[in-house]
């Protein structure tokens, strides 16, 4: 509910996040919980600087549980996310 009017980057399960933040402002991710799935990017957004987000786990699809990680981005600033992430931003007024 807190991301409903978020927009998403489309990409296939398996493949990596790979962009570059055109103008600045927050950015989430969402990936399995630690844990909770081997692909879980838990650790590594943790590295790259993103927090988790406090709200409650839920299943994006599957069974697997998911939590929101967030991060305030430069603009000019890459992301690389492997694997199991979804990129999530606020729409563009």
């Amino acid at each position: 509910e807190a991301l409903r009017d978020f927009q998403f980057m489309r990409k296939n399960i398996g493949d990596s996040i790979k962009t570059i933040c055109r103008r600045p402002g927050m950015v989430y991710v969402v990936t399995p919980s630690a844990g909770r799935d081997v692909y879980s990017q838990e650790q590594d957004l943790l590295k790259l600087g993103f927090e988790k987000v406090n709200l409650p786990e839920f299943r994006l699809f599957g069974n697997v549980l998911c939590s929101v990680f967030q991060k305030k981005m430069k603009a000019g600033e890459a992301l690389n996310v492997s694997n199991w992430g979804v990129l999530i931003m606020p729409r563009k007024n």
